[in-house]
């Protein structure tokens, strides 16, 4: 998988190959073909995503951002149970998060919720160094543009129906685990759902 993002951005940039694969530096056709080539690839996509007009006021930043992770990695637990496997999260290195308060409110949650046995070391490293780090920014910021209208009110579905066979699913379906909203949008209308129902149950 590496290799392969190694391969794609030394066709983004093949003046400087080794340089950092970062969403939102990138132009619309750098993406598509950013996300057409790792769509192919042996990975699955947990993503959470958090309506922030209709969540609770309690959870300002950063119990929002802490929450959320709380959510995927509960998804990423029983992949990883699933799978045998232990987890080994790595996070992509931000000055503005406290990855030891993280671990400690992750740690203190799961393990009351009896989900804390597939959850090994949590770490934290420079994207610029880890090209899967930077496969993880990609899929992120597809989903995002996938699912968020930009300025123009257009939400850019086919970001999602690219990716749209690397989600896990349960039961047939990506939502609820593959990717998570909180709060659900069935619950509240916070998102644009023409745009998002396009590719999200297909």
């Amino acid at each position: 998988i590496r290799a392969v993002v190694d391969d794609v951005a030394a066709r983004i940039f093949p003046q400087k190959p080794g340089k950092e694969l970062h969403w939102r530096k990138l132009d619309y056709e750098a993406k598509r073909f950013a996300i057409t080539e790792c769509a192919v690839l042996p990975f699955k996509i947990i993503a959470t995503v958090a309506c922030k007009p209709h969540v609770d006021k309690r959870l300002p930043p950063p119990f929002l951002y802490n929450y959320m992770t709380r959510l995927a990695l509960e998804r990423a637990c029983i992949e990883a149970k699933y799978q045998g496997r232990l987890l080994h999260p790595v996070f992509s290195n931000r000055s503005r998060t406290n990855y030891r308060d993280l671990e400690r409110y992750v740690r203190t949650v799961l393990t009351e919720d009896k989900k804390i046995e597939q959850l090994g070391k949590i770490g934290s490293d420079q994207p610029q160094r880890d090209r899967l780090l930077q496969l993880a920014d990609i899929c992120a910021g597809a989903v995002e543009n996938a699912l968020e209208p930009n300025r123009y009110g257009d939400a850019q579905a086919d970001h999602g129906t690219t990716l749209l066979a690397r989600f896990r699913r349960i039961g047939g379906t990506i939502r609820g685990h593959g990717l998570k909203f909180y709060p659900d949008p069935d619950v509240v209308s916070c998102y644009d759902m023409s745009a998002v129902m396009s590719w999200l149950d297909a």
